[in-house]
């Protein structure tokens, strides 16, 4: 008896077995390598072009930092980019690795059995017509079968890494780098080109061209490409969370996939990656039915250690008045997504009630003109910050200049994108960023790529901001706001540039200077106070008090301060 097995393109066990991946590690570690020059030489040049500025004045100055604004914004996006294509192939390396072991592990697994296979055709045969063999042989034939396809998979799962973190000129370089060392790779291009493309622009042209397509073409993208559209900035926020739902099981579905097939080839490493990624999606499940009419704006689980996603508290498209909140340290989807929803929504209540002048919010359609999104978009550092000593170890170790240029290269084109499907003609778009999100924040609002669609930024609990001033950020003067709460040692880093200060903390200049020590930024209190209206607020102190409600479950001034911005009613602002 003959058991027949096809390998998907093409892909016969003999060709498997003579695939070196090694050029794909070889390929991440050298984009991994340039985005560190680019940083490196993009730090060069801010630094040089901040001892120059210091002393040159004038019109003249004001045009070249300008230019040095928009060279250092590209070369951000430049490394970023780099820094996704070097996570993109590390991620198809070691994904391609357990898959090949898995198709070698079942072929010695039949053999061991007296089975035989031919690996040029993939057929199993057993050696005597016997009942008991040719059953073996038909049990091997499927388990191979079985690893062949998670191979496929594994290689059309790669592709669409590729897809979604590149550029088309950027995916077929990508793959030029590991030309004939691995086959697969190689076809990436061909294994996700089966389904309807989505192409990927600026937020204003992916909003025309969803709006080009009849509702039947809108469906099958929504059905067949869910992360292409989930991800496509400048479309309806309803269509996004269509897709990104619709994207929740397949994503599970490969992921246990991924688990499976990294426990039976005892690769602790992606198992433990596969298994936080799963956890990930289950807060994202458990959020979004604790919050049924939230908007599911964002869905990536193709990133390297954790999973990403937004989500949005109110409706975007239609309200005047966007928040969107970016984090920092420690920050994961499953550890921190139900926490930032819940206070997106008090952010959303507070907003309203100022907009509707103090009265009840649950009285006021006012609540209608306010969306605020919770954005776990990029991988924030992760690290214990019980104390300054910790976190600056931790910080040494971990967080590098690519970190934020990459979670601003996401954030810059999802906050334009907001503009962009907007039903009004200009909403007004406040971005918030605590902790190392601010820094991440700072970079994103001079990302060309976010077209100046933000009109308000507030940092809090920041440990520094790549700008001088809100001219930096593209805003207006008195447009950019600081919280500091009382005993917050992260706020305080920024301060730490004295000579007498140990080389390990001098090094986090990187995060930029301590926007509280900035006058040219509005410093805004963090302490207990009382409203114009009478109202008590609680204080905040420490790192992570800033959002979360007062011990009497009332807001704190930091929040209220947040929601007078994100409402536009800045004559409610209580000032340090």
């Amino acid at each position: 008896m003959t058991a027949s097995v096809t390998a998907p393109r093409s892909l016969s066990i003999a060709e498997i077995r003579a695939l070196d991946i090694t050029g794909v590690r070889a390929a991440a570690n050298a984009a991994d390598t340039g985005a560190v020059r680019m940083g490196a030489a993009r730090d060069d040049v801010d630094r040089a072009a901040r001892r120059l500025f210091r002393t040159w004045s004038g019109s003249a100055a004001r045009l070249a930092r300008g230019s040095v604004r928009s060279a250092l914004s590209h070369g951000d996006t430049a490394a970023a980019r780099e820094h996704r294509v070097s996570v993109c192939l590390a991620d198809a390396y070691q994904r391609l690795s357990i898959a090949r072991s898995e198709v070698l592990g079942e072929v010695q697994e039949a053999v061991v059995e007296g089975i035989l296979v031919d690996e040029a055709t993939s057929t199993v045969r057993a050696p005597l017509p016997e009942p008991e063999l040719e059953q073996r042989a038909r049990l091997a034939a499927l388990r191979i079968a079985d690893a062949l396809d998670g191979f496929a998979a594994v290689d059309a799962d790669a592709a669409a890494t590729v897809d979604s973190a590149m550029a088309r000129e950027e995916h077929v370089r990508a793959a030029r780098w590991a030309d004939g060392s691995v086959g697969a790779l190689a076809a990436m291009t061909q294994a996700a080109g089966s389904a309807p493309t989505v192409p990927s622009g600026t937020p204003a042209a992916n909003r025309e061209y969803w709006q080009s397509l009849d509702p039947g073409e809108k469906a099958e993208l929504i059905a067949v490409r869910p992360a292409a559209v989930g991800a496509l900035d400048g479309i309806p926020a309803d269509a996004r969370h269509r897709a990104n739902m619709h994207l929740l099981d397949s994503e599970e579905d490969r992921l246990e996939r991924e688990a499976d097939s990294a426990r039976r080839a005892h690769a602790d490493g992606p198992l433990n990656r596969a298994h936080a990624k799963l956890r990930d999606i289950d807060a994202v499940r458990t959020v979004m039915a604790a919050n049924p009419a939230a908007r599911l704006m964002a869905l990536d689980m193709r990133g390297d250690a954790r999973g990403r996603a937004a989500v949005a508290v109110g409706a975007p498209d239609t309200a005047e008045h966007i928040a969107v909140t970016t984090p920092g340290l420690n920050t994961t989807v499953e550890s921190s997504l139900a926490t930032m929803v819940d206070e997106a929504g008090m952010l959303r209540t507070a907003a309203a009630a100022q907009i509707a002048d103090g009265a009840a919010p649950n009285a006021s359609a006012a609540v209608d003109d306010v969306a605020a999104i919770a954005w776990i978009g990029y991988d924030a550092p992760q690290f214990g910050i019980d104390s300054l000593t910790e976190f600056v170890s931790g910080a040494a170790n971990t967080v590098t200049p690519a970190t934020a240029r990459d979670g601003a290269a996401r954030l810059a084109p999802f906050l334009d994108g907001l503009r962009a499907a907007s039903q009004h003609p200009d909403p007004h778009i406040t971005a918030l960023g605590h902790s190392y999100g601010s820094v991440t924040t700072s970079l994103a609002l001079q990302n060309p790529a976010v077209g100046g669609a933000v009109d308000d930024v507030v940092f809090y609990g920041s440990p520094g901001v790549i700008a001088d001033d809100p001219g930096d950020l593209g805003l207006a003067p008195h447009h950019a706001y600081v919280l500091e709460a009382d005993d917050d040692a992260i706020a305080d880093i920024g301060n730490l540039h004295s000579p007498f200060v140990p080389p390990q903390i001098r090094k986090l200049d990187r995060f930029g200077p301590d926007p509280g020590s900035l006058s040219s930024f509005e410093q805004l209190s963090a302490d207990e106070a009382t409203t114009p209206d009478g109202r008590h607020l609680g204080g905040a102190s420490g790192h992570s008090e800033y959002t979360r409600p007062g011990p009497d479950g009332g807001l704190r001034t930091s929040t209220y301060n947040m929601a007078a911005v994100v409402a536009g009613r800045t004559e409610n602002l209580i000032r340090k």
